[in-house]
């Protein structure tokens, strides 16, 4: 589960939507990094896992779990071989 770190504002929900549909579209974390920064949010892999942050404020939004990536990774490779 994603939780919130230093913000009120942003819809966690909505944000692990964009970092989920990026990251199938990606073949490389590099590229995924750079379609999310076309949505203003980088991500910082740190030893708790990646974390979202805006890159406007370079406050830390959301807490993405490793488990999730994981998945995202895998449906990737998935829809490249038989897509």
């Amino acid at each position: 589960m994603a939780y919130f770190k230093n913000s009120e504002f942003v819809d966690a929900a909505n944000v692990l939507d964009i970092v989920a549909q990026e990251r199938t579209k990606c073949l490389s974390v590099r590229e995924w990094k750079h379609r999310l920064a076309g949505y203003g949010y980088n991500i910082t892999e740190t030893d708790a896992g990646y974390i979202v942050t805006s890159l406007a404020t370079n406050k830390e939004l959301v807490v993405v779990p490793e488990a999730f990536i994981l998945q995202a990774q895998s449906n990737a490779r998935a829809e490249r071989a038989y897509g």
